[in-house]
């Protein structure tokens, strides 16, 4: 049986971009509900939280809001790109 660590180190800034551009080019090929998307970040977040406070790995529990915030919030404008203006 293996065991594959996957690991990476994004900037919070990087970490947006990507999942940005992955919801973008998934518009149209996943059409979940507000609560279905909602219902799987939670179980995700908490099932997140526990491995990280049974491991030991407090630094990275401070870290997990604004990593996770960067992440979804990455997510959420990608999946309504088409709604945000071209220009800020």
């Amino acid at each position: 049986q293996a065991a594959v660590l996957h690991s990476h180190s994004y900037t919070l800034q990087t970490l947006f971009k990507r999942n940005f551009d992955s919801a973008y080019s998934l518009r149209g090929l996943v059409d979940d509900s507000f609560s279905e998307t909602a219902q799987r970040a939670m179980r995700y977040l908490m099932a997140e939280a526990v491995y990280l406070l049974r491991n030991g790995h407090w630094p990275e529990l401070l870290q997990m809001p604004f990593y996770e915030a960067a992440r979804i919030g990455g997510r959420a404008l990608g999946r309504h790109a088409d709604r945000l203006p071209l220009q800020w």
